[in-house]
Formats: C-alpha cells, structure tokens, sequence
C-alpha cells in the first residue's frame, strides 16, 4: 500500500472516531452519518487543510472507495431490525428481485445515450 493511501484510511479512521464521539448529537440535530462522512470527506481533500491529495485515476482512490464502502455496508448492516425484515420480507424480496434488474437495465440504457454508444 503506497504512503498516500495509508494516510487516506488513517483520515478515514479519525473520521469514524470523530463520528463514534459526535454521533448521538449530529443525529438529534439532523445530521446523518453520511452528510457528515461526505462534509469530512470534503475537508480532508479540500479543504483549508488538504490532508489527502486524491487523483481519480489513482491506486489510492480505489483503496479508500473499497475501504469506505466495505465499512459502510457493514454499518447499514448491522443497524437492520431483523425482527421487522422478517415480517416484511417481501418488500426487501420485490426491490431486490424486480426494482434491482430494472434499475441496472434503465442504468444502461441512459449510459448508452449519455455517453454515446460506448
């Protein structure tokens, strides 16, 4: 792992410490966790104070977009109600079933025309 993407999840990782500390008062004021990731985020890349220097084509933005994602799914994962996803399995069931493949194919079918056939 290259220098800049180890200073990147380290700024991750204060991040999520930050959120850890600041959570149950963002939240009654109305601040989610990912308004406040993205706000961060924004800081640390652009900010007065540029902690990270992300290119888009770089090796580090995959690192971090993978690292992000990964603790993302994991925390919307483990905040689901079992209890009531049991009760009502059928919308998770339609939305995965039905609204997913219709969304990847209008996805696809913008995408041509958007970008022109490619």
């Amino acid at each position: 792992m290259e220098h800049q993407a180890i200073v990147a999840v380290g700024v991750i990782a204060v991040c999520f410490v930050l959120w850890a500390l600041a959570a149950g008062w963002l939240t009654r004021i109305g601040v989610s966790a990912p308004i406040f990731f993205v706000v961060l985020g924004l800081a640390a890349t652009h900010g007065p104070i540029t902690l990270v220097h992300l290119q888009l084509q770089g090796s580090t933005i995959r690192i971090v977009a993978e690292f992000t994602l990964a603790v993302v799914l994991f925390s919307d994962a483990s905040s689901i109600d079992l209890r009531g996803f049991r009760k009502e399995a059928a919308v998770p069931a339609r939305l995965l079933g039905i609204g997913l493949p219709l969304t990847i194919a209008l996805g696809a079918v913008v995408a041509y025309f958007v970008l022109g056939g490619i």
